[in-house]
């Protein structure tokens, strides 16, 4: 049996989309696509504060 795990934006509370990594305050849209052992730097985002850029 498969559960899907619901996860929500740190902004508005939708439904996150994006599971995004930053640094230094801002989205990381460039370079390694996987940092291990970073929890603390990953966040969950909807599509439209991803676009944004909003963190």
């Amino acid at each position: 049996m498969i559960k899907k795990l619901l996860t929500f934006c740190y902004w508005c509370g939708k439904r996150a989309q994006c599971n995004t990594r930053y640094a230094d305050g801002k989205i990381v849209r460039e370079g390694a696509q996987i940092m291990l052992g970073s929890n603390e730097s990953y966040v969950a985002l909807c599509r439209k504060h991803y676009k944004e850029g909003k963190l």
